[in-house]
């Protein structure tokens, strides 16, 4: 294989391992803020209930547990994503494991996978809403046309959005997951939830449920929002489906110390080449199995960014990396 065309597939696998957390590592205050399609929902749903009963139901538990986790602060968090096997591609998992910021949603983090081409981990800093990754110092000796200086990737959530959907980022922060604590956000959505045994993680004792995501409980909640019911109905559109398993493990203090998710992967995702035309790339068919892990909570998060002299915007190393296969 040609060299830009290896180097070409790594990137596009990158991006499509994001393309579910940069849809569904940043939000902001999307992860800590309440709206009333989540925290203040879920908040006036424990309310009504201590006025009627003692006991929540499975369903209550876990959407109360949403707004317990975010208010602990922050987290340790660890992710693993496993892809199915595609033509060409056995199965692969990868790994994401550091800490986030459930206020700021600032993250530090690194991600390693497999497949790339000498191995390594990449690291992932979420700071201000701007997502930076650098790659292996093996791997960037291999991209002779990045200047040595640039050691890090960034993307600007912010514009990112604004490009995509017509709205800024702060408008979206209550709605789209991103980071992996971010996938907390889904819990407020569950439909039917049932308790399924308990489990010890990481030694704490805790209750595992098995339940349901249903993305038109959001869509309800939106109350006309022009352009985030369209961004949920290209979700729909993409996944082929408005409803996706997930199972929860909480603990005693309603914390969430596991969630795990199954979802259905789009048939491909669009890449926009170096001469602006816009070609489909295909993804694996089949199911996305994401488990992300949380705990020493309240543990200190301390981000910053990259010096400006060492940053090469996410847009210009793409035009460098579609130019190696021209």
């Amino acid at each position: 294989m040609k060299r830009g065309v290896g180097m070409k597939r790594t990137m596009l696998v990158v991006g499509a391992v994001l393309l579910f957390g940069v849809f569904a590592v940043s939000c902001g205050g999307a992860v800590g803020e309440n709206s009333e399609s989540g925290g203040e929902r879920a908040a006036s749903e424990g309310t009504e209930r201590e006025a009627e009963r003692e006991e929540p139901t499975p369903v209550e538990i876990v959407r109360l547990s949403q707004r317990t986790t975010v208010e602990a602060g922050s987290a340790r968090v660890a992710m693993t994503m496993t892809y199915p096997a595609s033509e060409g591609m056995p199965e692969f998992s990868m790994e994401m494991r550091g800490v986030q910021d459930f206020t700021t949603g600032d993250g530090d983090f690194t991600l390693a996978m497999p497949f790339m081409p000498t191995g390594g981990e990449i690291e992932h800093l979420v700071v201000d809403n701007v997502m930076y990754q650098r790659y292996p110092e093996d791997l960037r000796a291999q991209m002779p046309f990045l200047p040595p200086e640039k050691e890090w990737v960034a993307t600007d959530l912010e514009e990112q959005y604004e490009e995509q959907y017509g709205m800024s980022l702060q408008e979206m922060q209550s709605s789209a997951p991103q980071t992996p604590a971010d996938q907390l956000s889904y819990l407020r959505s569950v439909g039917s939830v049932e308790r399924i045994g308990s489990e010890k993680i990481d030694g704490a004792q805790t209750t595992r449920y098995r339940a349901v995501v249903d993305l038109n409980r959001e869509l309800e909640a939106l109350d006309g929002e022009e352009e985030l019911t369209r961004m949920y109905r290209d979700l729909e559109e993409q996944l082929g489906t408005d409803k996706f398993p997930t199972e929860v493990w909480i603990d005693a203090d309603g914390l969430v110390r596991r969630q795990l998710m199954e979802v259905p992967l789009p048939d491909s995702t669009p890449v926009e080449g170096a001469d602006g035309e816009t070609t489909a790339q295909q993804l694996p068919e089949g199911e996305m199995t994401m488990t992300v892990t949380y705990g020493d909570f309240g543990v200190p998060v301390a981000v910053e960014a990259p010096p400006a002299e060492a940053v090469i915007p996410q847009k210009d190393f793409e035009a460098l990396v579609q130019g190696q296969g021209a």
